[in-house]
């Protein structure tokens, strides 16, 4: 299973499932991830605290600013009013904004597993 880290305001969003789109850099390491594969998110800087989710879609974009006009922007980033300061939460992320162009974006489509619930 894959671990991602997340810091403290998007692991709850995707814990109660508000947050349903994870916006990566798509490296080479991503590429092998495929739809009904699972995933834990941690919260950052706190192991014990983790929530798994199931990949449910996977959609490559060419920038950040794409992918959430594309994806909505409530779905990927709940609370956030606007576009433009979405991408801006995207580049302050260390290395997303330097590599942004290389790589592009992936939007991962997550559903949050349950306790019971078969993967």
């Amino acid at each position: 299973m894959r671990i991602f880290r997340l810091r403290a305001p998007y692991f709850s969003m995707v814990q109660s499932g508000r947050k349903t789109v994870e916006g990566r850099l798509n490296k080479p390491d991503l590429h092998n991830l495929k739809v009904g594969e699972r995933i834990r998110f941690q919260r950052e800087n706190e192991v014990k605290h983790f929530v798994d989710v199931r990949v449910i879609s996977l959609r490559q974009y060419p920038t950040f600013r794409e992918m959430l006009k594309r994806e909505g922007l409530n779905r990927c980033l709940p609370d956030v009013k606007t576009v433009e300061e979405g991408v801006q939460i995207y580049h302050s992320f260390p290395s997303y904004r330097e590599n942004e162009m290389l790589y592009g974006a992936l939007a991962i489509g997550i559903h949050p597993i349950k306790l019971g619930e078969k993967a």
